[in-house]
């Protein structure tokens, strides 16, 4: 829907397209979801500055980390122990072409202590997506970078997943193109949004767990937008990502889609075999950057997003909003 198409004018032109999108965020977005259900568990919740701990069974939260005005925490994982747990801090451009930035990797543990273990290997390296080995030694990442000449000029762009030792520090090269990476549990794959193709689209792609056999697993077109954050089950035979369905492809969600358009594409929840084949949409909400997490038995997904925190089946069935929802948030969910 446009603000400025429909030929309405004059007041009550105005008044009948207020009431029309109110119609279509209560008769859309927010159809068919009910008020509480039972989750369990603990959620890390990298809300812009601070970390925040969710204890879903005493119904608090609390503060792990704040940080300054100038820094963002992201990419929050547990670790196999269930105490600690890494993430992210970016340090934003402040306008200072002399001062320091990127994004660096921090070890945290619930009892509030952190350190970081890798730090940015050059101004403006940043980090998209984490995923950690089932056994916590070895951390994937995506890795960016744009090298700018002095006269502003662009130098270069790097792309790729990168692969950490936890306890030597240091990182190595995994798959060039991709950002956003997810292992298998078992390790034998990884999936990741590969961003390297002329259209610019960002297709999922599989390896093995060893880097090799890359091979394309879903395009973005034709159907979607955009694709994000792949998620594998637990048995690691379905991937969990969150998709931009292409409103001319499918009207399906069609009426309150465009409402998200102000910051990004609206998206939803899909899940797809890890094997390959057709995605099934879960939701149908058009979130705005929606983070989501399995639970340890692979038979509920929990997600953020901006208009709640809420549980769903991994069938699609059963959507409830459990909570009020952490804006642009990312989560990790630990229910064991």
């Amino acid at each position: 829907m446009s603000y400025r198409a429909g030929g309405c004018a004059g007041a009550a032109g105005r008044w009948l397209l207020a009431l029309a999108v109110l119609l279509c965020l209560l008769g859309g977005r927010h159809a068919g979801v009910r008020a509480q259900a039972a989750v369990h568990g603990r959620v890390l919740v990298a809300d812009g500055h601070v970390l925040r701990l969710l204890d879903l069974d005493a119904g608090n939260e609390r503060d792990l980390l704040t940080l300054s005005s100038n820094d963002f925490v992201y990419s929050p994982v547990w670790l196999p122990d269930g105490h600690g747990f890494v993430y992210t801090v970016q340090h934003v451009f402040t306008g200072d072409p002399n001062s320091d930035y990127g994004t660096d990797i921090w070890l945290g543990d619930t009892g509030g202590g952190s350190h970081p273990i890798w730090t940015h290997d050059a101004k403006g390296a940043d980090i998209d997506g984490l995923a950690l080995s089932g056994d916590g030694r070895s951390l994937l990442f995506g890795y960016t970078r744009t090298d700018i000449a002095a006269d502003g000029s662009l130098l270069d762009q790097v792309i790729r997943v990168d692969a950490l030792d936890m306890q030597a520090g240091v990182a190595r090269p995994f798959a060039d193109g991709g950002l956003d990476p997810a292992r298998a549990p078992d390790g034998s794959a990884v999936a990741y949004m590969d961003v390297s193709g002329a259209d610019g689209d960002t297709d999922l792609w599989l390896r093995d767990g060893d880097g090799s056999h890359p091979r394309l697993l879903l395009a973005a077109s034709p159907g979607f937008l955009a694709l994000f954050s792949p998620r594998f089950s637990p048995d690691g035979r379905t991937i969990l990502l969150s998709a931009a369905p292409d409103p001319a492809a499918a009207s399906e969600g069609a009426c309150c889609a465009s409402l998200a358009w102000a910051h990004g594409f609206p998206q939803d929840l899909y899940t797809l075999p890890s094997s390959g084949g057709t995605p099934r949409r879960l939701t149908t909400l058009g979130e705005d950057q929606p983070s989501a997490a399995w639970s340890s038995d692979g038979r509920t997904i929990l997600f953020n997003g901006t208009t709640g925190l809420y549980l769903i089946n991994a069938d699609g069935s059963g959507l409830a909003r459990i909570a009020d929802g952490y804006q642009h948030a990312q989560i990790a969910w630990l229910d064991h």
